[in-house]
């Protein structure tokens, strides 16, 4: 399940808002022993399926009740959390810890 089929398919996101970044390889030695292994403990103590509905229902009771007054660019923080839930949504196949 992806990101996307939380229902921002719709979501056209606007030209200049984001713009890719060129990270380290995942190949690369970039990702140290411990920060894989807080990766880890942190899936084992907030699964992401778990975390993922947790977020995704945090967002939807917001945007709910903030009736379109937002405070910081909701542009950018869909952009983000759309790339948030495909990371957990990975992470969830990777690390299947049922809790």
């Amino acid at each position: 399940m992806s990101a996307f089929s939380f229902g921002l398919n719709s979501f056209v996101f606007p030209k200049g808002t984001y713009e890719k970044k060129k990270i380290p390889s995942i190949d690369a030695p970039a990702i140290s022993k411990p920060l894989k292994e807080e990766f880890e403990k942190f899936l084992e103590y907030a699964p992401a399926r778990r975390l993922s509905c947790n977020l995704r229902n945090l967002l939807l009771w917001y945007l709910i009740h903030a009736e379109g007054e937002y405070f910081f660019n909701m542009d950018d923080l869909l952009c983000d959390l759309t790339y948030l839930f495909d990371l957990l949504d990975t992470a969830e196949k990777e690390f299947p810890i049922n809790k």
